[in-house]
């Protein structure tokens, strides 16, 4: 994937692009889209050529391809791609082990006022905004792009709280409150939850392709996020998870990749996590 990336830098003069569905203050309205998209024609061109890229499928909450708009989409959601599965983790048709960085805030969006969080959208990856490699003030090789989270259980009528997000449908705008949330009311009984975290490569979103540098690899506080209707657009924690022992994997904007172990510094794991010199422990 670090490959693909930088071949498709060398190509477009970009990084990949990613969104989820939202609507701009100027009327343009983004679909769900991972990045992974775009490295396909660079990981496996004949898949890439399946691709209907012009699909509005909003973000699934199951794993049935039938909730694809697009029949090619639908399609490649029978096939398993080892080059995006971990073995580690079960393998599944369409899923995908391997997650972009969106930094350390869970602000996606610039909000229309002053109380914007200084780490938002310092990521790897932007929500709706292919970044450029000016955008990388740390460097390349300081930034994670990539990083494994486990699949979630599949089964929605059990809760994992290492594999699965816990949603209640509460908001919480800033990542304090947010972390606070998952940490003290993940416990809660019977849990609200979604299991079909990483169900599609396709899609963008906290449910399949991101995660966040706010929790350290293999957090013991559990993901959380709000509710259906904004699980994948709305404030959320999803962390680096895997079964590797205590380590996950993280390709680094460079193309390296590193074990990184769950005890690494915070504060470390929050520097990776973001392309700029701000302070990225502000929060």
């Amino acid at each position: 994937m670090g490959l693909a990336t930088h071949s498709y830098e060398s190509s477009f003069g970009t990084f990949p692009y990613c969104s989820t569905r939202w609507t701009h203050t100027n009327g343009h309205r983004h679909f769900s889209a991972s990045a992974h998209r775009g490295l396909m024609q660079f990981l496996e061109p004949n898949v890439y050529e399946t691709i209907d890229q012009s699909d509005q499928t909003d973000p699934v909450w199951s794993a049935n391809p039938q909730l694809f708009l697009s029949s090619a989409h639908r399609e490649l959601q029978t096939i398993s791609l080892t080059v995006l599965n971990c073995p580690s983790d079960s393998v599944r048709p369409g899923t995908t082990s391997f997650r972009c960085n969106l930094g350390v805030s869970v602000q996606l969006f610039s909000p229309l006022n002053t109380t914007i969080e200084p780490t938002a959208q310092q990521g790897a990856f932007v929500n709706g905004r292919a970044l450029k490699d000016t955008d990388f003030h740390d460097g390349l090789s300081k930034t994670a792009f990539y990083a494994e989270r486990v699949l979630g259980d599949f089964d929605p009528d059990r809760y994992d709280a290492f594999r699965d997000i816990f949603a209640d449908g509460q908001i919480f705008n800033t990542t304090p409150t947010m972390l606070q949330h998952c940490e003290q009311d993940a416990t809660v009984t019977p849990p609200s939850e979604y299991s079909f975290l990483g169900g599609s490569w396709l899609l963008g979103g906290n449910l399949n392709s991101w995660y966040y540098h706010i929790l350290p690899p293999n957090s013991k506080i559990p993901d959380c996020a709000v509710g259906q209707a904004a699980v994948d657009g709305g404030p959320g924690i999803i962390t680096a998870r895997s079964f590797h022992p205590d380590f996950v994997h993280v390709c680094m904007g460079d193309g390296s990749v590193h074990a990184i172990s769950g005890h690494i510094d915070n504060a470390v794991w929050h520097a990776l996590g973001t392309r700029s010199l701000r302070d990225s422990t502000a929060q």
